[in-house]
């Protein structure tokens, strides 16, 4: 026979974590019992999962003191937009890449490789971007078809900028601010390369390629910081690789403190949440329930078939652990949420096994937030994808040169629409490539009329021969019937002589 649970008194619910005294015996018979409220660290609470009746209090916040104002603080109204792409493209990085082209042509020159090549310059360079950022924006199936004169292929830019010979020898040897919410996850880069670099990740739409780990802003997808994975090999830590990951991409003395950091499931541990704290740096996101440290209590337990809505919530060390029912279980951990601040969600739910209609559900706050503002990265990638220059190649470095050039134009263009900014960049990138030239002088050629509109009247004697002559030159006002002679002797010799023309 079933002891009936007593229900534990306000001192002993409030006594915190000193308080020894054991809980009283539980049965899941209890779980619709309500409790009284209880303190955030206490040992009972670490044993049990509470329902949405019971109180829950979150820890204080760390307060928000970044380095620098939030937001973009430069404005294409001051710079251009080379002056802009050269803070993420520095031009100590173009001429690395330039001297390193020019050194790997070299070296397949002396290999015994057959190709035209003359020296890569900066202004060449410039062009050649000009070039790659045009691709992304005008798709066709082959490279060769933006200098193809077929129909339909006629384009009048690529082949006025370089000839289709150079663009082909110069990629051949081609060598290698912030709001509160930040966001962590990883980026595959397609490639088909045969390297110990490259990654399959089944869930993503890019299932193979390099994976970058990368952090960026949760509101307008600005990439702040990313690293490419080198495989097992290269972690010197002794923590984990999702650890090690978000630490290293976490610039604490540039970035300060009070930013709140969004991640999946396979960064979020307690131990990274707990450090992170430590920091003043707050963290959300998804988590495993096989995770160290993820609490083990079995009473109150969420129900495999629990109707939809349902919340258990458990605080342990500092952290907050919620498990909500939606279409399946969501577990969530948080060092920067309360369990559940009143907000709800509308979804479909079937009623007596035939009908459809809509209820509105709780939803936990740690749920709300991390949906909204995890999609850092994703937002990075989709903008990265519309005009993207990435293009088919057996060269594992270009793709990523390819995709560094597309997250340094992303980054760019937060003032401007993305289409805006990457053709006012191609078009400035280009007149940087073309030097100033003297204006050209006005051209020396006589240029002969007739005098009247009828040949045959209004004849005039020219100065030189005498002759009569319906013709005249219009841009001295000099007389001539041998245009081919008397014009240029009299222009180029006589006025000379004098000093002047005149009549």
């Amino acid at each position: 026979k079933q002891r009936k649970p007593q229900a534990p008194c306000t001192s002993k619910a409030s006594a915190g974590p000193t308080s020894k005294s054991p809980p009283p015996p539980q049965s899941l018979s209890s779980v619709t019992q309500k409790r009284s409220r209880f303190a955030v660290h206490s040992e009972q609470q670490m044993n049990k999962w509470y329902n949405l009746s019971d109180e829950d209090e979150a820890l204080p916040m760390h307060s928000f003191a970044p380095k620098r104002p939030p937001g973009p603080h430069i404005t294409d109204e001051l710079y251009s937009s080379i002056q802009l792409f050269q803070l993420f493209f520095s031009n100590h990085v173009v001429l690395e890449i330039i001297a390193n082209t020019n050194a790997h042509a070299e070296k397949l020159s002396i290999s015994g490789k057959k190709f035209k090549w003359e020296t890569l310059t900066l202004d060449e360079f410039n062009s050649y971007l000009s070039l790659i950022i045009y691709m992304g924006l005008v798709k066709v199936k082959e490279l060769s078809d933006y200098w193809s004169k077929r129909l339909g292929y006629d384009f009048n830019f690529p082949p006025s900028v370089m000839s289709w010979e150079r663009f082909l020898s110069i990629s051949w040897p081609l060598y290698n601010d912030l709001i509160t919410h930040v966001s962590n996850d990883e980026r595959m880069v397609a490639a088909k390369s045969r390297i110990g670099l490259k990654q399959y990740m089944k869930a993503r739409p890019t299932k193979l390629g390099f994976k970058l780990f990368v952090l960026a802003d949760s509101h307008s997808g600005y990439t702040w910081n990313f690293s490419v994975y080198e495989g097992k090999r290269a972690t010197h830590s002794d923590k984990w690789l999702s650890y090690d990951s978000v630490m290293s991409l976490l610039d604490f003395p540039l970035l300060g403190t009070g930013y709140k950091l969004y991640v999946d499931n396979f960064y979020t541990s307690p131990e990274l949440f707990k450090d992170l704290a430590g920091l003043q740096t707050g963290a959300c996101g998804t988590i495993r329930t096989t995770r160290k440290g993820f609490p083990k209590a079995m009473e109150n337990y969420m129900p495999q078939k629990a109707e939809r809505g349902t919340i258990r919530l458990l605080r342990k060390d500092g952290l907050l652990f919620v498990k909500w029912m939606d279409t399946r279980e969501v577990v969530m951990c948080s060092s920067i949420n309360t369990a559940y601040e009143g907000d709800t969600v509308n979804r479909r739910v079937k009623v007596d096994q035939c009908q459809w209609t809509r209820k509105t559900i709780p939803i936990p706050g740690s749920v709300l937030e991390y949906n909204k503002y995890m999609g850092g990265v994703d937002q990075a990638d989709a903008l990265i994808g519309y005009y993207n220059v990435l293009h088919k190649t057996r060269k594992r470095y270009k793709k990523l040169f390819q995709h560094l050039l597309d997250i340094a134009i992303v980054n760019c263009l937060l003032p401007l629409t993305q289409k805006a900014f990457r053709e006012k960049h191609m078009k400035e990138l280009l007149e940087a490539a073309q030097p100033e030239t003297t204006p050209q002088q006005p051209s020396q050629m006589c240029m002969p009329a007739y005098l009247q509109e009828d040949a045959t009247k209004g004849c005039k004697r020219c100065v030189r021969c005498h002759t009569k002559t319906p013709v005249y030159c219009t841009k001295c006002n000099v007389l001539c019937a041998q245009v081919g002679v008397c014009m240029y002797i009299y222009i180029y010799v006589f006025s000379n002589e004098n000093g002047n023309i005149v009549l």
